[in-house]
């Protein structure tokens, strides 16, 4: 009876998922293109600049976000209101949302705490014995959790806030990438700021000569096709769109970038980080942070998450490259 249940799901799902009932058009095309990603896409023939059209209004700061529907689904902030400075001086308990004001609440609330334990299994056997610098740690969720498993652990962060925190309990913490000597890194990673880098090409090339030879950069980032956006079309989903996320970025767009800065061994997986129950949340109430507890059905969800992999639906690309 149970296979039966979850055969008939997985039927059902990927009945959905081929018919394609969320195809949307698009009218509103840019003009003028401002962002150095999406030029360097332009000039070597992979985006169209007459196919790129206006996708939704950026829910925290009225950044307009394109789309480019024909370049799987590529969305980006064209003029963007944001840059270093922004990061810099943000409240940093009031972004990661602590009540409490600590470093242990943030790391053990059930999202943050399940995915540093999704990535720890992920990089575990990549950062053992190792220096390892992972950039944009935010609150050292995940260099507290890797403990000793790294030779040496260097934090990378910019929000001030966030820097003497982390010092105040003892992280060895950096503000600069320049701070760190050339071919001195085994591992690098981004767990979700790739997609806030004001300058990625350059920063590409800062991190490919931090790294030493055959070291590792792993980058986890959102995922263009996410279901919410392309399968479901969910409106308030559309609208719940950082202006931080300068670019969110395909399969296609992170490989190319990659190989450009002579990056090798490029092996790019679909993760899914939130589950069924999440999506069908925005579905039945449009917003952030719920789950329909019901459906919290581990074998439904490992069904579901198998099929989004499949047909590249997941919400985060997982990418490890080497120098």
């Amino acid at each position: 009876m149970e296979n039966n249940r979850n055969e008939v799901f997985i039927k059902n799902c990927e009945e959905i998922i081929n018919s394609k009932i969320s195809i949307t058009n698009f009218n509103t095309k840019i003009e003028n293109i401002k962002n150095t990603t999406i030029q360097l896409l332009i000039n070597n023939n992979l985006v169209n600049k007459d196919e790129i059209f206006e996708y939704t209004t950026c829910r925290d700061i009225k950044d307009i976000m394109y789309i480019c529907p024909k370049f799987n689904n590529l969305k980006f902030i064209n003029n963007s209101s944001i840059n270093s400075d922004f990061y810099n001086k943000i409240e940093f308990y009031s972004y990661f949302k602590s009540s409490q004001k600590s470093l242990n609440d943030i790391k053990n609330k059930k999202e943050h705490y399940r995915d540093n334990i999704r990535r720890i299994k992920q990089i575990k056997h990549i950062i053992k014995d190792k220096v390892w610098l992972d950039m944009g740690c935010g609150y050292g969720g995940l260099l507290d959790m890797a403990g000793c498993i790294p030779k040496k652990t260097i934090g990378l962060e910019i929000m001030e806030q966030a820097v003497q925190e982390l010092k105040n309990n003892n992280f060895n913490i950096i503000t600069d990438i320049s701070d760190i000597e050339d071919n001195s890194i085994d591992v690098i990673t981004l767990s979700h700021v790739f997609a806030h880098f004001e300058t990625p090409i350059e920063m590409l090339g800062k991190i490919y000569k931090k790294l030493k030879k055959k070291g590792y950069l792993i980058i986890e980032t959102p995922n263009s096709n996410d279901a919410l956006y392309t399968l479901y079309n969910c409106e308030n989903f559309k609208k719940f769109i950082s202006a931080e996320h300068l670019v969110i970025h395909n399969r296609r767009s992170l490989k190319f970038l990659l190989e450009y800065n002579n990056f090798i061994n490029i092996n790019i997986k679909n993760i899914q980080r939130y589950p069924l129950s999440n999506h069908l949340s925005w579905l039945a109430f449009g917003k952030p942070g719920q789950e329909i507890s019901i459906f919290n059905d581990q074998q439904l969800n490992d069904n579901y998450i198998s099929i989004l992999k499949d047909k590249d639906l997941t919400d985060t690309l997982f990418c490890i490259c080497r120098k």
